[in-house]
């Protein structure tokens, strides 16, 4: 991967459509032959490229596996376990994986729904210096404000929270700030409002409440790992 450049790739920029649809007729613009198999770029993907703290899709293109997808200065770079080799102008069938996709969607909602809720507990806003969320597990870190500090306690109560939540049914409202493609805005009314490119569930009955998996605090600074 560190071979390619995008000047290579006299094309325009990827369309994203994976936000609407996940299975696309894709046109290949760009192939290139790499350790992992290929790289290929198109003019339009279903595939979530990996950003926003969110792993990347998986799924397939023509049959094979994809093993990565990265955006790279507006191109979405598919890394595909395929020796097969690829012709640009071809129509290719581009498909994400339903489930993964699913399972992801939830995790990273869950990771906004119960971060607010701690933020409501606290009543007071928290920094987050770190996330990732993978198809089995979200991690977030946290720094509080005002000399508060996040408890096993108050990790329990947010849990609690998001069970209410979840029975509540709120809509994920997901909008563009002044129209603004990099102000993406994603907010569960009362409960969460962050700016956010990843991908989410329609509302909060699709979630499940959270299982802690580890919890470190080193002064006002709390990692939290969890699934569900």
């Amino acid at each position: 991967m560190d071979e390619i450049k995008t000047s290579e790739i006299q094309q325009p920029v990827t369309i994203f459509t994976g936000y609407e649809s996940l299975q696309e007729k894709a046109q290949l613009l760009f192939y290139k032959e790499v350790e992992e198999g290929c790289v290929l770029v198109f003019d339009k993907t279903p595939f979530f490229a990996r950003g926003g703290g969110q792993v990347a899709d998986l799924g397939t293109i023509d049959g094979a596996e994809v093993l990565d997808v990265r955006d790279w200065d507006g191109f979405y770079l598919h890394v595909v376990n395929s020796k097969k080799t690829y012709q640009v102008g071809e129509v290719l069938e581009l498909i994400v994986d339903k489930e993964m996709r699913k399972r992801i969607s939830i995790l990273h909602s869950l990771t906004h729904v119960y971060w607010g809720e701690i933020e409501n507990i606290l009543n007071s806003k928290c920094d987050q210096t770190y996330e990732l969320i993978t198809h089995e597990d979200s991690t977030i870190e946290m720094v509080t404000i005002d000399e508060q500090f996040i408890t096993q306690e108050i990790l329990d109560q947010a849990i609690e929270k998001v069970k209410q939540d979840i029975a509540l049914a709120i809509p994920s409202q997901i909008y563009l700030e002044d129209n603004k493609p990099d102000k993406r805005v994603v907010t569960w009314e009362n409960v969460s409002f962050d700016y956010c490119v990843g991908t989410h569930v329609l509302n909060t009955s699709e979630l499940k409440p959270p299982i802690i998996l580890k919890f470190k605090k080193k002064a006002n600074k709390h990692r939290i790992k969890f699934t569900f």
